[in-house]
Order: structure tokens, then C-alpha cells, then sequence
């Protein structure tokens, strides 16, 4: 899959120049309303009195960028830039939703959603529609999400880390930290995509 082409942006003392494809633009101080840190990693959206636009930059021209426009007083939302960078942990499987001996490590680990495998046709669709490695189940404790991929490889995530979720080719795109994404194509009644929906909702940590 060809990689997106990446924008240019510009840090002047009379504002930010901006450079697409269709050509280049200066964009003064006192008509930018606003910067956001937006998903997908590490896109900028420009917000201007003329309107917004998203530009993809590579990630350390993006926080040069962010931190001048701060420095300036300009409105920024972090999104990306003010998380931290999260990684899946490897585990040996799924847990099985039966806590051991009551205690605190067993009741985390009580399973409270599961999404189950996807047949052979929804794994060649996902990977055909989003360019995404569907996943081979997911599980949601209280405090983790655990997901093992078609090569029988297991991980973990912690819901603390839940940040985002944005709709890309018709898939529910979670986001971890600053850019650990989770694709779950879609499918209707979902119990683990309707979960993190509902926590995002709520503002929650987990």
C-alpha cells in the first residue's frame, strides 16, 4: 500500500506557512483560531477564519510546530502530543474470565466483553477494505484489553491508555497512547467495541 504524501508547515514570525500539493499559503498569526494534534498520528488540522485544514507532517516537524503555536498563546488540542507512547505487552493467552481465589488480580482479569474471531471471508475483507491484519478475538477485563492476532500471537493493552477512536473504511480504529491503533471492522451488536465506546463517552480512564 503506497504511503500518503506528506505536507509541508512552516514556522515564520509572521505565522505558518503551509505547503500541499496544490501549492503554498501563509497563514498569519492572528488568523489562526486553532491547532489540533488530530488522529491519525501525526496529522495537524489548521483552523483559520476561513475554515480548517488537515495536513500530514512527520511527527517531529508536528510537535515543532505544536509547541511554537503554544508558545505564541494559540489554542491548541493535544490529542497526540499530549499523550504518552504505549505499547501491546505480550501474554501466553486470552484470559478465560474465571477469577482465582477472590482476590483483586483474579477479579481483574473477569472477562466483561468478547469479540470472537472472524470467519475466513471477514478477514480477507478487512484486509482488503481497510489494509488492516483483522483480529483473531478480543477480550475486555476491567482494566485491559486482550487481543491475539492470525499468527497466534497474544497481547495486552491497558484501558488507561484508551485515548480515541475514529471511523476509517467503515472500521472502528481504537487509539492507545500517542499511536497503538486497534482496527475492528465493522460488525453490528459488538459487545468490546460497544464497551470502549462507552468509556470514551464517559471520559474515563478505564
Amino acid at each position: 500500500m503506497d504511503q500518503p504524501r506528506e505536507d509541508a508547515i512552516a514556522v515564520h514570525e509572521t505565522g505558518l506557512e503551509v505547503t500541499t500539493w496544490s501549492g503554498s499559503r501563509m497563514i498569519p498569526w492572528d488568523a489562526l483560531i486553532e491547532l489540533r494534534a488530530m488522529d491519525p498520528w501525526p496529522n495537524l488540522a489548521v483552523v483559520t477564519i476561513e475554515g480548517e485544514q488537515t495536513l500530514r507532517v512527520g511527527d517531529t516537524r508536528a510537535r515543532e510546530v505544536i509547541a511554537s503555536t503554544l508558545a505564541r498563546g494559540v489554542a491548541v488540542t493535544r490529542g497526540w502530543y499530549g499523550a504518552l507512547a504505549v505499547a501491546p505487552i505480550s501474554v501466553s493467552r486470552l484470559p478465560s474470565g474465571e477469577a482465582r481465589g477472590g482476590n483483586y488480580r483474579g477479579a481483574a482479569s473477569l472477562v466483561v466483553a468478547r469479540r470472537e474471531a472472524p470467519t475466513i471471508a471477514a478477514r480477507l475483507l478487512a484486509r482488503w477494505s481497510v489494509g488492516a491484519e483483522a483480529l483473531s478475538g478480543a477480550v475486555l477485563t476491567a482494566d485491559s484489553i486482550w487481543f491475539s492476532k492470525e499468527g497466534g500471537s497474544t497481547w495486552r493493552l491497558p484501558r488507561t491508555a484508551l485515548r480515541s477512536r475514529y471511523v476509517r473504511d467503515g472500521a472502528d480504529v481504537f487509539v492507545f497512547g500517542v499511536s497503538t491503533e486497534l482496527v475492528f471492522p465493522r460488525r453490528s451488536g459488538c459487545p468490546v467495541v460497544e464497551a470502549l465506546v462507552k468509556q470514551l463517552s464517559r471520559g474515563e480512564a478505564r
